[in-house]
């Protein structure tokens, strides 16, 4: 992994965040700086993404950002997880996009493993299946790219969360940031500690599976739609299953704090989910894979080595909390359930939470998709492909769709999991 300090104009370095997510890996990093280094047609490209499709994270970066060149899957997810304002940080970034990028490269500890998977992947690109459905079937192991723009304050505070971790790529994030930040600032990691952390070996002893909503009502207050909820007061509990694939978009939502259980207890369960497009001779190809994933997991586990995290398959189930506060959790409803949303978190996270909203008449108004807030289709097309693959849309829904109606369409069928041999 290399990692580089930038200091530059926040456009230019938002313009580079577009690029490193839509970018083959074959383009370097400075390749792809030095195309974003025109200020004007970097702001342009970034006005046109927020205004056109409304993803304003890119207005979030500021005039610094450190760039994680061949962080690996376990490694990214790792450290966005720390992103959120329940867990007191802030900051702004993009990763390389498997939906678009196919990828190249793979953490050493993981060759034989890796090749095995690549297998599996292009046999199920071959046979048609999506990409965003393949990558289920690749390691964590396999490296991407991070760009993440901050302020000095949090750069520290990420510094502190990350040095003298078990996993050795992140142990090296935290200690590069705080040697920056000295020489930059000469500023020392700060006192100021995350109050979550992601364990890597270890047990959860309690998991309460639920989806449990409370708010509460203020005649003094006026929601959007005119009702008296106090947004405000808003609070979510939910324990759930997914992915790690699907724990990587979730853990991006910032108002929300993900808790993930503990990588050792992932490894133990030795659970997968299976996507609905496989045939059934990917999922047989898929099952074997598992199988010999889960002896390499094992195996390196039992000799208490951190490289065992790689040898996890995105598709690999996890427990996890989902925690948020006021009108972040309307927000993760609303982003979440749309037709374009990937299919596993809309059937985990957003249309269990929608449907938990709906209860209260005053929100029916505020959540769901789209076409039922606003009357009509305003889904963009995939960014891929060009085109609409809104579910809705296909089903001949134009805005004049009821709120269940919608769900029934959008909630997937034949999701399935399996466990292999413990």
């Amino acid at each position: 992994m290399k990692i580089t300090f930038l200091k530059d104009d926040s456009y230019i370095l938002a313009g580079l965040g577009a690029k490193i997510s839509q970018s083959p890996f074959e383009k370097t990093i400075n390749e792809l700086y030095d195309e974003a280094k025109d200020v004007e047609k970097s702001k342009r490209l970034v006005r046109n993404i927020v205004d056109k499709n409304k993803h304003r994270i890119f207005d979030d970066f500021t005039e610094t950002a450190f760039v994680f060149d061949g962080i690996t899957r376990a490694g990214a997810i790792y450290f966005w997880r720390n992103i959120s304002s329940l867990n007191l940080m802030s900051g702004a970034g993009l990763e390389t996009s498997l939906r678009v990028i196919k990828p190249t490269n793979y953490n050493s500890s993981i060759t034989e493993l890796a090749e095995a998977s690549k297998s599996c992947y292009d046999d199920a690109i071959n046979d048609g299946m999506p990409e965003q459905d393949a990558r289920y079937v690749l390691p964590e192991g396999t490296e991407t790219r991070v760009i993440f723009s901050s302020t000095k304050r949090y750069y520290s505070k990420l510094a502190t969360a990350l040095k003298d971790n078990s996993l050795p790529e992140i142990n090296e994030i935290g200690k590069t940031i705080e040697d920056v930040i000295n020489k930059e600032y000469g500023m020392k990691a700060t006192d100021e500690k995350l109050p979550s952390k992601w364990d890597v070996f270890g047990h959860w002893d309690y998991f309460n599976e639920c989806t449990s909503i409370n708010m509460s009502f203020n005649s003094d207050f006026s929601f959007s739609s005119g009702s008296n909820i106090d947004a405000h007061s808003l609070s979510l509990d939910m324990g759930a299953r997914a992915s790690l694939s699907m724990l990587a978009q979730l853990v991006r939502q910032r108002p929300n704090l993900i808790e993930i259980e503990p990588f050792e207890d992932i490894v133990k369960s030795a659970t997968f989910v299976s996507p609905p497009t496989f045939s059934d001779r990917i999922k047989e190809h898929y099952r074997q894979l598992a199988e010999y994933a889960s002896e390499f997991q094992a195996h390196l586990l039992e000799r208490k080595d951190p490289n065992f995290v790689y040898g996890l398959l995105l598709g690999q189930q996890a427990r996890f909390k989902l925690k948020a506060k006021g009108y972040g959790i309307v927000e993760t409803a609303k982003e979440r359930v749309e037709g374009v949303a990937q299919w596993e978190i809309r059937n985990t996270v957003g249309i269990p939470l929608t449907k938990k909203l709906s209860n209260y008449e005053e929100l029916r108004k505020e959540i769901g998709p789209r076409c039922y807030r606003e009357g009509r289709c305003t889904e963009p097309p995939n960014f891929k492909n060009k085109f609409n693959v809104c579910p809705i849309q296909a089903a001949g829904g134009r805005g004049d769709k009821t709120l269940d109606e919608c769900l029934e369409i959008l909630t997937p069928k034949d999701i399935s999991t399996f466990t292999v041999r413990k």
